[in-house]
C-alpha cells in the first residue's frame, strides 16, 4: 500500500508514534542510563539527557517535509516514515572537554550496535569550523543479546545519539 507523504500519512504516522511512544521513551532512558553508569565508572565528567520526541514536534517536522518536498522520494508508506526519521528516541551526552567527546564516541561504538556494515556505529561529525557547535551524531541500538526479556520490544529500534562539547 504505497502512498506519498500527505496529510493522511502524517496523521497515520503520528497515531502510530503515539501508540509506540513508550518504546521510544524506554529505549532513550535505557541507553542514557547505560551511558551514565559507564561514564561514571570511567570518571568522565559530562551530562546525560534523554527524551522521546514530542508528538506535536513530530507532526510539525512531517508537515515541514511535506511543504518543502524534503525526503519526498523516501516517504513511500507508513513504514518509511519510521525509517527516515532518525530522532524519535534521543540521548545527548555533553562533555566538558573535547578530548572526552572522542573517548565517549569510542565507548558508545564499543557498547552498542549500529546500522553500518556488521552492525557498526557510523559517527557523523557535525563540527562547525567557525561556530561553537562541536558534536558527533550517531544512530545506535541495543545489541541483539540485550534486546531480550523486558527489552525485547526494543530489538532493532534506533536511537539518535548526540555527543557534544560545551567548551
Amino acid at each position: 500500500d504505497r502512498m506519498a507523504l500527505a496529510p493522511q500519512l502524517i496523521d497515520a504516522a503520528v497515531e502510530r508514534y503515539l501508540r509506540e511512544f513508550d518504546r521510544y521513551e524506554k529505549l532513550s532512558k535505557c541507553i542514557a542510563e547505560t551511558c551514565r553508569t559507564l561514564l561514571e565508572k570511567l570518571d568522565i565528567r559530562c551530562s546525560v539527557q534523554w527524551r522521546a520526541k514530542d508528538s506535536n514536534r513530530l507532526r510539525r517536522k512531517l508537515e515541514k517535509y511535506l511543504a518543502s518536498g524534503e525526503h519526498a522520494a523516501e516517504f513511500t508508506d507508513l513504514e518509511s516514515v519510521f525509517r527516515v526519521l532518525k530522532d524519535l528516541a534521543g540521548t545527548r551526552i555533553t562533555t566538558y572537554v573535547d578530548t572526552d567527546r572522542v573517548r565517549v564516541v569510542t565507548l558508545v561504538q564499543e557498547r552498542f550496535s549500529g546500522f553500518g556494515a556488521n552492525s557498526t556505529i557510523v559517527p557523523d561529525v557535525k563540527d562547525q569550523p567557525f561556530g561553537f557547535y562541536r558534536a558527533t551524531h550517531c544512530r545506535v541500538r541495543l545489541k541483539d543479546e540485550e534486546a531480550v526479556g523486558q527489552f525485547q520490544n526494543l530489538k532493532g529500534l534506533a536511537a539518535y545519539r548526540q555527543v557534544r562539547t560545551i567548551s
